[in-house]
């Protein structure tokens, strides 16, 4: 599981909000152990998310706890829309830069707009599905089933749309 925030311990916090909330909405059941599984998995010592079979009461059931799934595929998402606003950022100072230095050479040119900032920016729905895609391979690679997987993507965009703008 990805979750080098060393770098970024900031993200943490987002990680967490985002993972509760999908943990709240999906297994409200977990919420008790929320804490303790996300300390454990910023630790590096996330627990086994392979399904298991309750064999003591011999029903067969496959148990999954969602809670290191729902971290896994926010750490993802996070890292994803990071990364994303890290490159226009990168853009712009560039764009910021060669104009400075365009004008110091005379040169007029148009002032840099908020939009211009991140190039060409992507909409709402066109990055909602990247983040959507991102978690729900993440969370499928781990082995958390299709319809889960697809519950969990959904819930980590909402979560994320609470705290992201233009998400």
């Amino acid at each position: 599981m990805t979750r080098n925030l060393s770098d970024a311990p900031d993200q943490r916090d987002l990680i967490e909000e985002v993972a509760r909330a999908a943990v709240e909405t999906m297994a409200a059941e977990e919420i008790p152990l929320f804490r303790e599984m996300a300390d454990e998995y910023f630790a590096g010592r996330a627990p086994d998310v392979r399904p298991r079979r309750d064999e003591p009461l011999g029903f067969d059931l496959d148990l999954v706890v969602l809670t290191p799934f729902a971290l896994a595929a926010s750490t993802a998402a996070v890292q994803l829309l990071a990364k994303d606003a890290g490159a226009a950022l990168g853009k712009a100072s560039r764009d910021v830069i060669r104009r400075r230095f365009q004008g110091l050479r005379r040169r007029k040119h148009a002032p840099v707009s908020p939009q211009g900032l991140g190039g060409e920016q992507q909409s709402r729905t066109d990055m909602a599905a990247r983040v959507k895609l991102v978690a729900y391979n993440h969370a499928r690679n781990l082995g958390l089933a299709d319809d889960k997987a697809t519950l969990l993507a959904d819930a980590i965009v909402g979560g994320l749309a609470d705290h992201v703008e233009g998400l």
